[in-house]
């Protein structure tokens, strides 16, 4: 029994020949469970997401470096949403993942922190980009493809706003080819 574990990192664990209803065994109330690096194939990775869609909420997950371009879109952005921290730094995610994600985030969302560096943001409206993250206290959106005119409304609305929920926003590496607000 594993019922009062709240913190289980196995980051750098090849998990790839485990039963994927043993690795959704993982998902605890409140637990911050972290799978980086852990080489997760499509049925564990659906297995894991479809037990967080309809089991206990937990607080948060890092699922860094597992290839999650086969999560389907709703699943993936309603589980998500449903968590405090979400660590998702190059995971290979589809325009279509990214699209709704950030749409329910828009809509409602228990987001606190957000690191998405290293996927392609590139076809996200700037607009649905700039709401969604408006009650983040943490944004990691490194290396995501924004183009210079998303980085400069993003920016002039974290200053406008006065937004004084993010005390961590790290956005390098954007290979912007000319300066801002030029």
């Amino acid at each position: 029994q594993l019922i009062n574990l709240q913190y289980i990192d196995l980051t750098d664990i090849d998990l790839s020949g485990l039963e994927p209803s043993l690795v959704s065994q993982f998902v605890r109330k409140n637990a911050h469970l972290k799978l980086a690096k852990t080489n997760l194939k499509p049925k564990q990775l659906k297995e894991l997401f479809d037990t967080m869609k309809t089991g206990p909420s937990m607080r948060s997950l890092d699922i860094s470096r597992n290839r999650m371009s086969s999560i389907d879109p709703e699943t993936l952005a309603e589980t998500v949403n449903k968590l405090e921290a979400i660590y998702m730094n190059g995971c290979f995610l589809g325009i279509h993942q990214v699209t709704n994600l950030f749409g329910q985030m828009y809509r409602e969302t228990r987001l606190e922190k957000l690191e998405i560096g290293c996927n392609d943001l590139s076809s996200l409206n700037e607009k649905i980009l700039v709401w969604s993250i408006k009650k983040m206290k943490h944004l990691a959106l490194f290396d995501t493809h924004l183009d210079k005119e998303i980085v400069e409304t993003f920016l002039r609305h974290i200053v406008k706003s006065r937004n004084d929920t993010l005390d961590y926003l790290d956005i390098r590496m954007m290979e912007i080819d000319e300066p801002l607000d030029k």
